[in-house]
């Protein structure tokens, strides 16, 4: 039933590999003390069934001897008892038809039979538990990492990541039998209902899934990116039966309007009771404007019922993913059962729209991660910033806060009203966070001409741990002084992590920028750059040996993880790269000076860098 899948290039086979041998090995090891055990026991013991089919078998052997006797006498004692020869021709001919080819069927049968049996009883996985069998197996399909065969995290689009669970299923029934036992009676092995439209057309196996994960806590996973009705027709059938089965549920429409009957047809069902994680998606980009009280592109209207329903579901979540989609938040109240929440991709103004979202986040008090990635918030050219009108966000038992691509006047908002606590503050700069988001107002693509003397201080008012930098397409949108500038407007800052730059020899991005030396009139002893505990460098190009080793050697870091290139040769046209290796002089040189230094393909990227795209978990 796994159609098109299973010689997918995208199946990490050396991983499933590696599982492979490590069961052989421990399997093995169980055999060999099964048969240790079994040794003191007679092989004689008078068991009934083994008994009554060595009876049979003997039986059989008897019989057969009989029958043989009895066919090579059979032409002469019929004839000399007067039957006819065309008649015993004609018995013969019938015979050989039913019974022989019977007979013939069924001993081929029963010898296919006992060597499937022989083969499980002497296989080391006979003598495996199950249980850890089965763990394994777990592990196995739903490996979040999705190495590849540079053993670099992966992330896939949640479509891909729904056919990887399921390729990787169908490589476990192939192997044998006990395995294929193993695999169908696992119910956590089928806990991903997967209602995704395939490059074929066809449709991935749900009914099987529904029915051998036996409603143990299932994930339904719906990724329709190719806008299929058929498969739209099928999300509405599942869930007007089965919707309230679900624990977790992952809605990724093309249209608002999907998405809406999706939800409505929820809200039919008590899900209070099942439901723990709802994520929601919409890809209709039509929606990405800013809204307003009155904004035609909500998910219901205003006046609907719907939308008192909807914030009962909301809040009775434990996780919350919201994309693309607007809600009233005025009528969100959220539980303590609220521990994780995301808001992506949604457009607001600075006044009504944005008040009424920090106050639902007030009401998370058991919030534990919270992720805000490009919120965009316009602010009006004519009306001052005063940060008393909004409330004051406190969450005290927030562990993780991460604000991804944000544009710098959305930055002050949440960070001066988010109250100051012990959770850790990751920020994820883009090319917009340099600017602020005002009406009227056009944005500078200068990168050089570009003031960030309001974000400095925006930053300085609060405790960053960790910074996030990524090279876009459009190219540098950051230059080495404003960069130093803003490391040094985070002097708590403990963690750098870098994605895709280029490291120059000349000024405009040469490592001295993170250097922590005083580089010219605007440093001094008391302005530097922070000392850095961990640094991470992937996918960069390093121009200038001599700056890369100056810099490590000013920060002292615990952890280095290094991937890229580094140039060996100059000329007019450009720097010559070749990949960072373990024999590079440069890896060998930060060995020595930094033990904890991590060596990563030169295309690795870190997880953090994929946290604005749609996942299935």
């Amino acid at each position: 039933y796994f159609i098109e899948s299973c010689d997918s290039p995208s199946f990490p086979n050396h991983t499933y590999c590696r599982y492979l041998q490590d069961l052989c090995v421990i399997g093995d090891l169980l055999s060999s003390t099964a048969r240790e055990i079994n040794m003191g026991h007679s092989n004689n013991l008078p068991y009934p069934a083994i008994k009554q089919w060595e009876d049979f078998s003997a039986s059989l052997v008897a019989s057969t001897k009989d029958y043989l006797d009895h066919c090579c006498n059979l032409g002469t004692e019929a004839l000399c008892q007067g039957a006819k020869p065309e008649d015993l021709a004609a018995r013969i001919d019938a015979n050989m038809q039913a019974a022989h080819a019977t007979i013939s069927h069924q001993l081929a049968e029963s010898c296919a039979v006992l060597l499937r049996t022989r083969n499980k009883l002497v296989s080391p996985f006979y003598h495996f538990p199950k249980e850890v069998t089965s763990e394994i197996f777990l592990n196995v399909v739903y490996d979040y990492t999705n190495y590849t065969n540079k053993q670099q995290p992966k992330s896939l689009p949640a479509d891909e990541e729904v056919k990887l669970i399921y390729h990787r299923l169908c490589k476990l029934l192939k192997v044998c039998s006990t395995w294929r036992e193993i695999v169908v009676s696992t119910r956590l092995l089928w806990l991903v209902i997967p209602l995704v439209e395939t490059h074929s057309g066809k449709q991935l196996p749900f009914e099987l899934a529904l029915e051998r994960s036996s409603r143990t806590k299932q994930h339904l996973a719906y990724i329709n990116n190719m806008q299929s009705p058929a498969l739209q027709d099928v999300l509405m059938e599942v869930l007007q039966k089965y919707g309230d089965c679900f624990h977790n549920i992952n809605l990724s429409t093309i249209s608002l309007d999907a998405t809406a009957q999706a939800i409505q047809i929820l809200l039919q069902h008590d899900t209070s009771l099942s439901l723990s994680k709802l994520s929601i998606k919409t890809n209709d980009y039509a929606n990405h404007r800013v809204a307003t009280s009155h904004h035609p592109f909500y998910l219901f209207d205003p006046d609907s019922p719907d939308v008192t329903s909807f914030a009962k579901l909301v809040g009775a979540l434990s996780t919350f993913y919201i994309s693309n989609t607007y809600i009233y938040w005025n009528t969100i109240t959220f539980s303590s059962r609220l521990v994780e929440l995301c808001i992506s991709h949604i457009a607001l103004s600075e006044g009504e729209p944005i008040f009424q979202l920090l106050y639902a986040l007030n009401s998370a008090s058991e919030l534990c991660d919270l992720k805000i990635i490009s919120l965009s918030t316009r602010r009006d050219s004519e009306v001052t910033f005063d940060p008393k009108i909004y409330p004051m966000v406190v969450l005290p038992n927030l562990q993780s806060l991460h604000l991804q691509s944000l544009y710098s006047n959305t930055l002050e908002v949440l960070l001066s009203k988010i109250a100051p606590g012990t959770h850790r503050l990751t920020l994820y700069f883009g090319r917009e966070t340099l600017q602020a988001n005002v009406s009227g107002m056009p944005h500078q693509n200068d990168p050089n001409l570009v003031d960030i003397s309001p974000l400095c201080a925006i930053l300085k008012a609060v405790q960053v741990d960790t910074l996030l930098l990524s090279m876009d397409w459009g190219g540098p949108w950051l230059v080495g002084g404003v960069f130093r500038r803003l490391l040094k407007a985070m002097p708590t800052l403990k963690t750098l992590k870098m994605d895709g730059w280029v490291f120059d020899r000349d000024d405009s991005w040469s490592l001295k920028h993170l250097t922590r030396s005083i580089n010219g009139p605007e440093d001094s002893q008391d302005s530097l750059p922070p000392a850095l505990e961990n640094i991470y460098l992937n996918d960069v190009a390093i121009c200038d040996q001599a700056n890369f080793r100056e810099m490590v050697l000013s920060h002292s870091p615990q952890q280095v993880i290094l991937g890229g290139r580094e140039a060996f040769a100059f000329s007019l046209e450009g720097a010559q790269f070749k990949p960072l290796q373990e024999s590079s002089e440069l890896v060998q040189w930060l060995r020595s000076k930094v033990p904890n230094t991590r060596l990563v393909d030169s295309e690795y990227r870190l997880p953090e860098f994929y946290e604005g795209e749609w996942r299935l978990w």
